[in-house]
């Protein structure tokens, strides 16, 4: 074989040549449809070779180079990220598909009108896997064979007709007058250039016909239903009632070789499909073929726009308008241009409706003298199309008014021609050409901008409020705080960097929850923004909990575009916010905002720029790589959010959420809940205990040689004080805290008096107490008052049935009583200070105490199997918590009565909103109460018991996180602000509200929220309560063997009061009200004046 690249050739390359023939080979034989490799698969294969050195992704591009020169594989990885995974290792394969597809016949029932219908298609000509059709459409659009109209159908040209079908004239075409024209000349017609074109036509009118008329919308004609569409393989034609609208080649009319003709005829005088064509055209030519773009300044320019006269006499040869002739016209305050073949007057709203915005709506038309404004005062910012200027609207609605750059340059000209005398003709001229040289780029971004925005309205996307053409100037709603750029500016002095800019967690949530909603807006518009920047978000209150307004907006609409099937190209937007994909100019679509959505993460939750310490010149090359910005202590600050910030910025665009995705994550309750969370690996936990004043929480583990190890865990910071520290023994099954250094942990059949050092973490042994029996509760006794003498002392439960009481006095333990009470284990213990009793548990058996340690009162729990026991007992107020091992209900009692309120049954599926209470209605014959699940908690039973308030029936969304409870079984129980927090044995925590007769109407016994951590870990070791309104899980997965080191997973979350729980749920409800109200304002718009209010 020649070596092409007349170098040596690795032998590595060759054993990768010959792998991929054998692969090749063994797909044939199996009668593989799909002789494909994906990149995975590619990269696999290049790994089995033993002796590979294709280490990096610059060798794979060489090797793969290499080999696709040698026609051993085929790759065309620089059309889209679909192709860039596909590796075709049988090049005659590869053509035999094409062939099936370029030969299909008209008569084949899957082909009409030159459009394929993949659904039907696919299984008669490849007889393949479904799963593939995204790669089939990705190879044929490559070769522009076919291009996407839909998810179910292509276009395929070769199909289309070759010739202009018989159309019948229409009355309208008679009058020169009812006519305009367009002409783009151009040196060349590039490949695929038609089939795009009209595969982008068809696309967009296929969208917009399905939009309601009384939409206010720049191209809303082309919802009339009257309209009827024909294409062929170099034109497409609009037919309606009063005219038509045609696009064709050149040469068909003028007999120019290369080049369109627009054509638009209306009885009625009405052009707005002019606009619609032109938008088409020049899209196409800015998106695919940039080498067209019009250039006046160039006499060379590969394509010149010309209009022809519609008062020659002469039809075939009229005389040409210069399209920039015309522009600069209207921008110098001239109404008509003058033939110099006919001498005619035209007047310029004849030749250019579409850059005079004849076809906006109604409703978008500003009079010059509404606004009140002064470009030397009232400035706000400048960008690369215009500058922003503060006004006011009618005399009272504050606004801002974006003026574009063409006024300045206009202005130039006419200072520059004013003062010829002074300066020299050709210096005059000189200014002219750059007012020409600018003047079609600004009109069409000024065109592009107003039409886009027109058809916007969003709580979350700033409004367009009107278009005032002689100044070129259009009204925007105007931010009262500005940028988010200019607050994180502000926010983040003094930070640097770490784990919050000065925003707070709450607002930070609600800005990306409402930068997501704005960013799912335009996509569902399919609108591409390419311009996500905390610079184009703008703030409209920093209140998180406003009532009255939303937080931010997102505006500066002129890099977006509307995406067609076949997605967009160019590397256009702000570096650093550039995805990938877009550094390799290949096809890409609305990804590429979920990416720039990742960096506006960053910069809300650090308050810097990405890549803020990089040359420039060097982020794209760095993003390209996969090099992202990094967050300081990324455990500590809204876990969840920091999950998201990365899958958004994802290299590959296929794994990155879309828009719709990141408001259902956000949405959940766990999602801003989840404070912070750490990971660190540890023998197995035994015990965890957590101080009610302290953000540290201190666990013991142990191993199987007879040792434990002490952990302090500072919460805040997210870093270990003291770990490892070691005591001999058995494992510390429970602690209690004493004081500063001192606490008291249970190992065995002893009890020990610790001195902890703060800062080293070592242990001191002070005193040691045996005890008859293994003690399993510990509960620190309150004196009787403050000013009391006595030494401190403590209860401690043991598993032959007694419980003890054990003094404190100058740091030994001093055994005071000893109360047996029954043969069980005593395996919780609870002090209920409202009526200063102690309930302790045996078996099945609660056992109430008082302060002296006498009995005086004692109960059976019902229900229970004859192998489980009450595991725990949870006390506030006048209410008692009740839970037994390996059950999924929480028992409910009242302190006073001692009778079974209720019960919480966990039994079965759990979701926000879903209610939990049942409760006991009556007794069978046998004595055994029935239990009834609550449907109706007006049941009048139950009313007398408790006054419960009962709002309308939640259901389950799709988006909430659920539990299923075939084998759940609850672990603990923690109050916290009117709230049970239960673990699960699924690694959940599910919160239940048991606050009675709230005035959020939130019901008694209704699910909340359902936590997870953020791994799937199994097994809750503990639920804790932190200060700052913060609770701390610790969970682990069970060992397999006693020496085991496994990950312990540290989850702190937010401990909502029910107000902010309300509040939570109420921001979501406004949020969807205002899309809705915003909707329906707009639809019945279309006639009536625009209101500025605000939404709510």
């Amino acid at each position: 074989m020649k070596n092409p690249w007349n170098l040596w050739i690795p032998k590595s390359y060759l054993d990768l040549q010959k792998l991929i023939i054998a692969e090749a080979k063994r797909r044939r034989e199996q009668r593989n449809e799909w002789l494909c490799l994906s990149r995975d698969e590619y990269h696999t294969l290049i790994r089995s070779n033993a002796e590979n050195d294709i280490a990096s992704d610059e060798d794979v591009d060489l090797a793969t180079q290499f080999l696709h020169e040698a026609g051993t594989l085929l790759y065309y990885g620089h059309h889209s990220e679909d192709m860039r995974q596909l590796y075709f290792i049988d090049p005659s394969w590869l053509a035999q598909t094409l062939a099936k597809f370029i030969t299909l016949q008209a008569s084949q029932n899957f082909v009409k009108d030159g459009i394929l219908s993949l659904k039907k298609a696919l299984p008669v000509l490849l007889k393949t896997r479904e799963d593939i059709s995204i790669q089939i459409i990705s190879v044929l659009e490559a070769f522009n064979i076919a291009l996407k109209l839909d998810d179910d159908r292509l276009l395929i040209s070769s199909k289309l007709l070759n010739e202009k079908p018989p159309i019948q004239l229409h009355p309208a075409t008679d009058a020169a007058a009812s006519r305009v024209q367009r002409l783009y000349q151009m040196r060349y017609t590039p490949s695929g250039f038609w089939c795009r074109l009209i595969t982008q036509i068809l696309a967009m009118l296929n969208r917009f016909s399905s939009k309601s008329k009384a939409d206010c919308h720049i191209y809303s004609m082309v919802s009339d239903s009257a309209v009827k569409t024909t294409y062929w393989q170099q034109g497409l034609r609009v037919d309606w009632p009063t005219g038509y609208a045609c696009v064709e080649s050149a040469d068909s009319v003028w007999q120019c070789k290369d080049g369109l003709h627009i054509t638009v005829s209306d009885s009625g005088g009405n052009f707005s499909w002019l606009g619609f064509f032109v938008d088409q055209v020049d899209s196409l030519i800015y998106q695919w073929y940039p080498g067209l773009s019009h250039d006046p300044s160039l006499e060379d320019s590969h394509c010149h726009i010309l209009i022809p006269c519609p008062k020659c006499t002469s039809p075939e040869s009229p005389h040409f308008f210069l399209l920039v002739d015309c522009v600069l016209s209207v921008v110098q305050g001239a109404m008509e241009i003058t033939c110099v073949e006919c001498s005619s007057a035209v007047p310029l709203s004849k030749l250019i409706p579409d850059v005079l915005l004849d076809d906006l709506p109604p409703a978008y038309v500003l009079a010059k003298e509404r606004l009140d404004f002064n470009p030397d005062e009232g400035f706000l910012g400048a960008g690369a199309e215009g500058v922003v200027y503060k006004a006011v609207l009618d005399g009272r609605t504050a606004v801002a008014v974006k003026q574009s750059v063409l006024m300045r340059v206009v202005s130039y000209v006419h200072g520059a021609n004013s003062s010829h005398s002074s300066s020299s003709s050709n210096s005059s001229g000189t200014t002219t050409e750059q007012l020409r040289s600018r003047l079609m780029p600004v009109c069409s971004s000024i065109r592009h901008e107003v039409g886009l925005m027109c058809g916007l309205q969003h709580p979350c996307i700033v409004s367009l409020l009107g278009v005032c053409m002689p100044i070129l100037s259009y009204a925007l709603e105007m931010a009262p705080l500005g940028s988010l750029r200019s607050v994180l500016n502000e926010k983040s002095k003094g930070f640097s960097g770490g784990q919050s800019c000065g925003l707070g967690s709450l607002l930070s949530f609600r800005v990306v929850y409402q930068i997501a909603l704005g960013l799912s807006y335009l996509h569902s518009e399919a609108i591409v923004y390419k311009d996500m920047k905390a610079d184009n978000i703008l703030i409209w209150s920093l209140n998180p909990n406003d009532k009255n307004s939303v937080n931010v907006k997102l505006s500066d609409y002129g890099l977006s575009q509307y995406v067609g099937p076949q997605g967009l190209t160019g590397f256009e937007g702000t570096v650093g916010y550039q995805a990938p994909e877009m550094n390799h100019n290949a096809v890409y679509d609305n990804k590429i905002d979920i990416f720039a959505c990742g960096m506006v993460i960053y910069e809300v939750m650090t308050g810097s720029y990405p890549f803020e310490q990089m040359p420039s010149i060097a982020v794209p090359h760095a993003i390209q790589d996969g090099e992202r910005p990094k967050v300081k202590n990324e455990g500590i600050w809204m876990p969840h959010m920091i999950s998201l910030m990365k899958q958004c910025w994802a290299q590959n665009p296929n794994e990155r959420p879309s828009a719709d995705d990141i408001i259902s994550r956000m949405a959940r309750e766990d999602f801003y809940a989840l404070h912070a969370a750490y990971q660190q690996e540890a023998l197995p936990v035994t015990c965890v205990l957590a101080i009610p004043d302290q953000m540290y929480l201190r666990f013991w583990t142990w191993c199987v040689d007879s040792h434990c190890e002490y952990h302090v865990f500072d919460t805040k910071n997210g870093l270990f004080k003291a770990q490892g520290e070691h005591l001999k023994g058995a494992a510390v099954n429970c602690m209690l805290w004493l004081r500063s250094s001192e606490v008291i942990v249970a190992q065995d059949e002893e009890l020990k008096l610790l001195s902890l050092e703060p800062t080293t973490g070592g242990i001191i042994v002070l005193s040691t107490l045996q005890c008859s029996a293994s003690p399993l509760r510990l509960l620190l006794c309150k004196p009787d008052s403050e000013a009391s003498d006595e030494p401190q002392s403590f209860m401690a439960s043991l598993s032959n049935g007694q419980i003890v009481s054990v003094a404190i006095a100058k740091k030994k333990l001093k055994m005071r009583v000893s109360l047996p009470l029954d043969k069980h284990p005593i395996t919780a213990l609870s002090f209920v200070e409202s009526r200063r009793e102690l309930w302790i548990s045996c078996e099945h058996q609660v056992i109430i105490l008082n302060p002296y340690l006498e009995i005086i009162d004692k109960f059976q729990l019902t229900g229970l199997r004859e192998n489980r026991f009450i595991k725990d007992i949870v006390t506030q107020d006048d209410r008692v918590w009740v839970i037994s091992n390996g059950s999924s209900v929480v028992y409910e009692y009242d302190v006073e009565t001692r009778q079974e309120l209720c019960q919480f049954n966990f039994g079965r599926e759990v979701w926000p909103g879903a209610m939990v209470l049942s409760f006991v209605e009556d007794f069978a014959e046998n004595g055994d109460p029935i239990t009834v699940v609550m449907d109706n908690i007006n049941h009048p039973q139950y009313r007398r018991k408790r006054s419960f308030r009962r709002s309308k029936k939640k259901s389950q969304s799709e988006s909430t996180p659920t539990v299923n409870i075939r084998s759940l079984r609850i672990r603990s129980v923690l109050f916290v602000h009117g709230t049970l927090w239960v673990a699960t044995s699924k690694g959940s925590i599910v919160v239940v509200n048991v606050t009675e007769n709230n005035s959020h109407l939130v019901d008694y016994g209704q699910v909340l929220g359902v936590f997870k951590p953020t791994q799937a870990t199994v097994g809750i070791v503990s639920v804790s309560l932190l200060p700052d309104n913060l609770c701390a899980v610790v969970s682990q997965e069970p060992p397999s063997s006693d020496d085991d080191r496994l990950p312990v997973l540290i989850t702190v979350w937010r401990a909502f009061t029910l107000e902010e729980w309300a509040e939570n749920t109420d921001f979501f409800k406004r949020m969807k009200l205002r899309e809705e109200y915003c909707l329906s304002k707009w639809k019945n718009a279309k006639t009536a004046s625009r209101t500025l209010s605000n939404p709510l």
